[in-house]
């Protein structure tokens, strides 16, 4: 994975239903008065909450119990964010105001799963972090700044594979628990059924029936439907103009699915690639269709213009909740799948030259 296209997802942990409601309530050290923000995700959307802190105290009652991730800030989001797991009962925070990226939580089995599959992941997360310590050094006056981008992105993605290693043998070897599935879709950003399918096989009913066990299963049916092998899923999208433009238009041509966005500083990196295999492989019939996940039409307008993309664009305008990104489970910029002639996927997230690879074998 292109280490920019997400973020190295923090430690989190689930557990069972429980009975009682979730309560959240910490004391902060230099915040007599004021107040706290908390975010969630319920499985569906995220959701916001926030509570006024008196005397240094607060606290959150939320109906939900079931177990999940929660993050919690002050006014101020430089000071950062605390990220925790609660459930039902009571989860107790305690620290600084001015360090909120470091408050302790604790008193719930939840809590104390998150701790551990921390202390599991702690020898990857530090490597990685390094390296994104390094990658953010350099900006555009660095000499050769995309040569040195490109050579921490193959050394982060290096570094990342033990530890996605180390988050599947976690969840098979911890099925009681929805810390599993919950890592295991966070962190795969480029899913195959065949990663997937081992991890939510080995989990206990109870798990696979918990929100994150579900979202787990689903993404491993939209693997399954998108893999290697499988017919792509047929979609129609407006064009910049309002033309609605379908993927089945491009049948008896090869197509290279394009999900990008103008913000994102990868995907415009790996633009040249793909001008340059267009260029070559075009009239031989290949071709590239482009979903963007901007919201902005105005950028996205500008952003294919300026990386002279002359092949055909569409866009929901609607970010992370286009449709098609949805359709085909895209969690990650860039993304890409290779279709045939006749509307096979036949590869996926090609990058740097393997483009003019493969079309090298589909195009004889």
């Amino acid at each position: 994975m292109n280490f920019l296209s997400g973020f190295i997802i923090g430690c989190l942990v689930t557990a069972p239903l429980a009975q009682d409601p979730t309560i959240i309530k910490g004391k902060l050290e230099g915040l007599d008065n004021g107040w706290v923000y908390l975010s969630y995700n319920d499985g569906t959307e995220w959701k916001s909450d926030s509570t006024k802190v008196k005397g240094g105290s607060f606290m959150f009652r939320l109906l939900n119990q079931e177990a999940n991730m929660y993050y919690l800030r002050g006014a101020d989001r430089k000071k950062g964010s605390a990220s925790f797991f609660a459930e039902g009962g009571t989860t107790i925070l305690i620290g600084k105001a001015d360090e909120m990226g470091k408050l302790t939580a604790s008193g719930t089995k939840a809590q104390t799963e998150f701790l551990a599959f921390c202390d599991a992941l702690k020898p990857y997360d530090e490597k990685l972090s390094a390296v994104l310590t390094e990658y953010r050094k350099i900006d555009d006056k660095t000499p050769n700044a995309a040569m040195l981008r490109d050579s921490i992105d193959k050394v982060y993605d290096e570094l990342g594979k033990p530890r996605l290693v180390a988050i599947k043998d976690f969840a098979i070897k911890n099925p009681t628990s929805v810390i599993g599935p919950w890592a295991v879709k966070s962190n795969f950003y480029y899913p195959e059924a065949n990663e997937l399918d081992p991890v939510y096989n080995a989990l206990t009913p109870a798990v696979q029936n918990s929100m994150h066990g579900k979202r787990l299963k689903e993404a491993v049916d939209l693997a399954k439907i998108t893999g290697v092998g499988a017919m792509a899923p047929d979609f129609s999208m407006s064009d910049s103009t309002g033309k609605v433009v379908s993927l089945s238009s491009f049948k008896g041509q090869v197509v290279l699915l394009d999900f990008w966005a103008s913000w994102c500083g990868p995907c415009r990196r790996e633009n040249p690639n793909i001008v340059k295999a267009y260029e070559k492989y075009h009239d031989k019939g290949f071709t590239v269709f482009g979903v963007s996940a901007d919201t902005k039409k105005e950028k996205w307008v500008k952003a294919v213009k300026d990386d002279k993309l002359t092949w055909t664009h569409v866009s929901d305008l609607k970010g992370w909740s286009n449709t098609a990104l949805k359709q085909y489970g895209i969690n990650a910029l860039p993304s890409n799948l290779l279709i045939d002639k006749e509307g096979k996927i036949v590869a996926k997230n090609l990058h740097g030259e393997e483009y003019e690879k493969k079309l090298a074998e589909l195009l004889k």
